[in-house]
């Protein structure tokens, strides 16, 4: 297989809220909110989402 790909999932759960750069090519998503991610991994995908801390999902991204 020559076509694959690495995925990273970079998160800063328990740190300070930091400004962050928006507009980065490489990325689909930046925020600077408190939050978490979760993890759901299915047999044919894994399902990726941020989740802010007033419990509501600010993005969510199937690989």
């Amino acid at each position: 297989m020559d076509n694959r790909v690495t995925h990273q999932f970079i998160s800063g759960s328990g740190s300070e809220i930091t400004s962050v750069k928006h507009g980065i090519a490489y990325s689909h998503f930046e925020a600077s909110q408190y939050g978490f991610m979760y993890f759901a991994l299915r047999p044919d995908e894994l399902l990726v989402q941020c989740i802010g801390h007033e419990g509501g999902v600010l993005y969510q991204h199937i690989v």
